[in-house]
């Protein structure tokens, strides 16, 4: 990807206060994000109210600021460093609910800051039609059905659109699970984000229903089909259900010029 010329400054945040142990992951992704930005010439003001992590070393960033992280302590660092773009993908939950926050109280757009991040917002819920032995996201998507609850946070559907505005995202890509799992809250949102301009994928193991895809036809951009076999014995055998219904959902999205 090439260096933007309009970014020179960017407004890291961090995650946040957690117990010891938690969310290594994000203390050093936001770390290597630091020096990836630095060695490009680009200084780095990084947000974390939390001293014990490598991320808010002196030497990760150019300004580290360990305040809590509120609107109107991000408002006043905002008007004081005027960051050219605030990068809120590497700290986890708190940093996509704080950049949600600034964008809708319009503190994002009063200062001309960018939000940086993936032109789509991918969204999933738990759960699949298949049973495949070789799941890389098993974990969610094969949950154990005995632990009397659900992962994830209720999200109305327009939230998730404005989360996707917010962020700069140009589509919305039902994935990491199986999306006809969760259809009627993807075919809501669905509705909402081409009003809203932004286009739909699927990324599915194409294990579905014609009815249902003719019923979600209208707001389908794109779909990325995981097919796993030509042969029926594997899908019986590897993912619990036959090939055909996979076969005859191609051959419709085929049909009705989906990308």
């Amino acid at each position: 990807m090439p260096k933007r010329p309009d970014i020179n400054k960017v407004m890291v945040i961090g995650n946040g206060p957690i117990i010891i142990g938690q969310a290594a992951e994000f203390d050093y992704s936001g770390t290597q994000a630091c020096k990836a930005l630095r060695e490009e010439g680009v200084s780095v003001v990084l947000v974390n109210p939390n001293p014990a992590t490598i991320m808010t070393d002196v030497d990760t960033a150019d300004r580290v600021y360990i305040e809590p992280m509120d609107m109107p302590h991000l408002e006043r660092i905002i008007a004081e460093e005027r960051p050219d773009g605030i990068l809120p993908t590497l700290g986890g939950q708190t940093g996509l609910n704080i950049a949600t926050e600034l964008f809708a109280s319009g503190i994002s757009e009063r200062y001309g800051v960018k939000f940086l991040g993936t032109s789509a917002l991918s969204i999933a819920a738990v759960g699949c039609n298949l049973r495949c032995s070789f799941c890389q996201n098993a974990g969610i998507s094969q949950m154990p059905r005995d632990r009397g609850r659900i992962m994830g946070q209720e999200t109305p559907a327009l939230a998730v659109v404005e989360a996707a505005r917010c962020y700069g995202c140009r589509s919305i890509a039902y994935t990491y699970t199986e999306p006809t799992i969760f259809f009627e809250y993807a075919y809501d949102v669905s509705v909402l984000a081409r009003e809203a301009g932004l286009a739909n994928t699927l990324v599915t193991n194409g294990y579905m229903t014609p009815e249902m895809l003719e019923a979600y036809r209208p707001y389908l951009d794109a779909a990325n089909v995981d097919l796993k076999s030509f042969r029926d014995e594997f899908y019986r055998t590897l993912c619990g259900a036959p090939l055909q219904p996979v076969l005859d959902a191609l051959k419709l999205m085929a049909a009705h010029g989906v990308w």
